[in-house]
């Protein structure tokens, strides 16, 4: 029976800058007692052999462990057909039209997973995520700049403000 080692206090330090580094360092130092607990070796490999949906599954038995990071440690380690959504997935994908203003962001998982093609999810994850940093941002769209706000339901309906032409 292997142990994980460490405590959860040396985890903290790297991952603080990502917000809430004490709880988070608990859990992931958690998970991987419990995984030292079943596997012979630290490690998550032997998830890419398995289907996405057991995969996902297992991910999500694990406290601490929602459809967002399952998604992304899927897509990201394994190259499964997953569609995470964060904040900037949300944001953009309910402003193009891809999913309803109430749609939760376990929703719009479902839904753009199911909807985008498994071969655009790791790539096209990748664009929307800087796009919702750099252009689609919270306030303040930079819709004059935006190579396809003639796709965008809200910039098309106006209901989002944009820059100004000349603030830009």
């Amino acid at each position: 029976m292997r142990s994980a080692g460490g405590r959860a206090g040396a985890i903290a330090e790297p991952i603080a800058p990502a917000g809430l580094a004490p709880t988070k360092s608990r859990r992931i130092h958690a998970l991987l007692e419990e995984l030292a607990q079943e596997c012979e070796e630290l490690s998550l490999e032997h998830l890419c052999d398995m289907e996405p949906h057991a995969a996902e599954e297992y991910l999500l038995s694990f406290k601490g462990v929602g459809p967002k990071t399952a998604a992304i440690v899927l897509l990201f380690d394994c190259g499964m057909p997953r569609f995470p959504v964060d904040t900037h997935i949300h944001r953009v994908s309910g402003r193009l039209g891809w999913i309803g203003e109430r749609t939760t962001p376990e929703q719009a998982y479902e839904l753009l997973t199911e909807m985008i093609p498994d071969e655009l999810h790791y790539q096209l994850h990748l664009n929307i995520v800087q796009h919702g940093r750099e252009t689609c941002r919270p306030s303040r769209p930079d819709c004059y700049a935006c190579p396809i706000s003639r796709f965008c339901d809200a910039y098309r309906n106006a209901e989002v403000e944009p820059r100004s032409r000349d603030s830009r």
